[in-house]
């Protein structure tokens, strides 16, 4: 009895109740919570968990709150109509699954993406990045020099001892300087062959993707959430780092 009833969803105290109401047959509340033991409050609150189960029922008599447990041989309807409802709850799940999974792979294919704003907003972005281990980087020494001077060093300064990262930077005097101080074993520099420039950089790490964007109205960096955006980027980088 009590593993059939606990299948049906009542705990152990729901389950002990059930089975003593069944003994003590239509009771006052009152009574139901001495015989049980425990206090009219919480006895109303567990009447009402089987009430809305379907195993108890009330009513009232002289303005008095009775509780009664629905018959022992009822149980066996009441449980065939529990597996009548999965049954069509099933077929009902079956015809709606597609359109479900549709929402689903949308939900987890579509970018999110987060803009932040002036100098700012660049430096909330490096500090999102230094929250992981690794990351990659297509970087523009020269650019960042020139609008944020204070700041061309500043995910080399703090990736940590325990940190990797690998970075593709244009070819320049500072870049090379750039090279000269940081590169370690953790941390791989190369850079691009002469004439290849860009004016904004990129930065991978682990499920996101960061473009930095500079000029003299607006610096801004741009924050997407996409794993199969990342994975597609990363091979871009691995493929343009193993040429170089």
């Amino acid at each position: 009895m009590h593993n059939f009833l606990k299948i049906l969803g009542t705990n152990d105290k729901e389950t002990k109740a059930f089975i003593k109401m069944l003994e003590l047959g239509p009771k006052p509340i009152s009574q139901i919570a001495k015989h049980i033991g425990v206090p009219r409050s919480s006895t109303y609150v567990l009447i009402d968990r089987l009430k809305s189960l379907g195993l108890v029922e009330t009513y009232q008599q002289h303005e008095i709150t009775y509780a009664k447990p629905i018959p022992a041989k009822s149980l066996v309807d009441y449980l065939d109509a529990k597996q009548r409802k999965i049954a069509q709850a099933q077929e009902e799940l079956k015809e709606e699954l597609p359109r479900l999974e549709a929402l689903e792979n949308n939900s987890l294919v579509l970018p999110k993406v987060k803009l932040f704003e002036g100098e700012k907003g660049v430096i909330r972005a490096y500090e999102h990045v230094l929250r992981f281990d690794e990351f990659y980087a297509v970087f523009n020494t020269d650019v960042v020099a020139k609008y944020m001077p204070q700041y061309v060093n500043y995910l080399a300064e703090k990736i940590g001892k325990d940190g990797r990262a690998k970075e593709i930077l244009i070819d320049s005097p500072s870049s090379r300087a750039y090279k000269e101080r940081f590169e370690s074993k953790t941390h791989q520099i190369k850079i691009l062959p002469k004439g290849a420039a860009f004016e904004a950089d990129m930065i991978l790490c682990q499920d996101y993707l960061y473009f930095f964007a500079y000029g003299d109205d607006q610096i801004s960096a741009t924050e997407i959430t996409s794993p199969s955006l990342v994975q597609a980027q990363r091979v871009v980088f691995e493929t343009l780092w193993d040429r170089l």
